[in-house]
């Protein structure tokens, strides 16, 4: 069984630092990736966000190395990732490497 790596962002302005985040945690076993809901991004930064959260949800499932994506519940803390990726199949929620990515303040 391959590792599942998770990540969370909101990914609201997506750009090649997030590519090139995605594809370097990849590199540790199947990427599923949380984003933050419009709700969520509304109180994180006090303001809406420029991409829905189902626009912001497609570009990031189209990125070749995440293996799945899906629309944070709560605030996508590894919580709520593991309860989302156990319905991948799996039987198993448990997180086998959490990657965090300092945030400089950027989107």
């Amino acid at each position: 069984m391959a590792k599942k790596v998770f990540v969370s962002g909101c990914y609201d302005l997506l750009h090649s630092g997030h590519v090139e985040f995605f594809q370097q945690a990849s590199r540790y076993g199947d990427l599923y990736v949380g984003i933050g809901s419009d709700a969520t991004y509304l109180e994180y930064k006090h303001r809406k966000p420029m991409f829905p959260q189902e626009e912001r949800l497609f570009m990031i499932k189209n990125i070749k190395a995440v293996k799945d994506a899906y629309i944070n519940e709560g605030s996508g803390v590894s919580e709520d990732m593991a309860g989302e990726v156990a319905e991948d199949g799996s039987g198993d929620a448990r997180p086998t490497g959490i990657l965090f990515r300092e945030q400089s303040g950027a989107s």
